[in-house]
């Protein structure tokens, strides 16, 4: 399934309309307001098999939510150079990465003006 990302990503067509529809989905794992028990409760395996602190929540809806086409389609470039060339990319906020910088031989900042 990887292998063949490169070539999807330089023929996949979607509209800022997909990005939200997508991020939505995302967000709403982070979110409990007018959760089920069980949902509730996968929220929290989530949360707790990703190392994600309650602290961190806001922070990171408001990084999904915002998200814009334009950033999604600038990146795709950097994820393609990194399938074709084996490479793994990690998606967190800076300090989990931080914590975990032994884990890397090289941290890249992907955010706009860094």
């Amino acid at each position: 399934m990887f292998k063949s990302v490169p070539e999807w990503l330089e023929t996949v067509e979607f509209t800022q309309a997909d990005v939200m529809q997508q991020t939505e989905g995302v967000a709403e794992r982070f979110e409990l307001l007018n959760r089920t028990k069980g949902e509730i409760l996968s929220s929290a395996i989530f949360r707790t098999m990703n190392n994600i602190k309650e602290e961190t929540v806001p922070k990171m809806l408001k990084f999904i939510t915002d998200i814009k086409l334009e950033e999604v389609k600038e990146i795709i470039p950097i994820l393609k150079e990194a399938f074709k060339n084996s490479f793994v990319c990690a998606v967190s906020d800076e300090e989990e990465i931080k914590r975990n910088a032994n884990l890397f031989d090289e941290i890249i900042d992907l955010r706009m003006g860094k």
